[in-house]
């Protein structure tokens, strides 16, 4: 069982095929296909040429489709996978592309809390209740 909500896999597990490794992280084979494509992950293959998906994977994995949904580019998850893969010594850009990211969703919740602000306004002026 994994625990997506809480961040983390607790399971240990053996590899999973792309269906079940799809099944667990919430996203379509044909998504992770595209994601070893671009290079974002490389899961092992079996000896008749599956892909078997580790934990290694699987965490790569959650990371990708969170930033995803969170409105990171491909072209800042390509560049952010690639320093990651050239080791310690790139932490610093690791860094500064994390910092821009937190910018932009917190930005991005400023602005979804004032059209929650008005969605609320406007329910409660339809109800009859404009100041309550």
């Amino acid at each position: 069982m994994t625990h997506m909500a809480t961040g983390t896999l607790t399971q240990e597990r053996s590899a999973l095929s792309v269906t079940a490794a799809a099944q667990v992280i919430g996203v379509s084979p044909h998504t992770l296909r595209y994601y070893e494509q671009q290079g974002l992950v490389r899961p092992a293959r079996n000896a008749s040429g599956h892909r078997e998906y580790g934990e290694a994977d699987l965490r790569r994995l959650v990371f990708l489709t969170r930033m995803r949904l969170s409105g990171m580019t491909m072209r800042d998850l390509t560049r952010y996978i690639a320093l990651v893969e050239e080791g310690a010594s790139t932490v610093p850009d690791r860094r500064q592309i994390m910092h821009a990211q937190r910018d932009r969703l917190t930005r991005r919740i400023r602005e979804l809390t004032l059209a929650l602000e008005t969605t609320e306004y406007k329910l409660r002026v339809y109800d009859g209740h404009p100041e309550g």
